[in-house]
């Protein structure tokens, strides 16, 4: 149990060390977490590349490692909400 703890906590930390100066991270539940960013379109495209490097420097303290799966969805300020009941 103290282990899962620990590698939830390693991958809070990060996520946090990747996308904190972009916004906030959350944690969802269990091992989930958002990250709500503000960031450019080029910017965006490199999100992937700054987990990656987080996740390889912290990787030396697990033996068989950590991975981290992401998703991303963009949203700019022309972009419309998908709400289906619009008051």
């Amino acid at each position: 149990h103290s282990a899962g703890d620990n590698l939830i906590k390693t991958a809070a930390n990060i996520i946090n060390n990747a996308y904190s100066k972009y916004g906030n991270i959350y944690r969802t539940g269990g091992d989930e977490f958002v990250a709500i960013l503000k960031c450019s379109d080029s910017e965006a495209r490199g999100l992937n590349g700054l987990l990656e490097q987080a996740t390889n420097d912290s990787n030396e303290e697990f033996s068989e490692g950590i991975a981290i799966a992401m998703g991303v969805v963009l949203w700019n300020d022309n972009s419309e909400l998908p709400f289906s009941d619009r008051r």
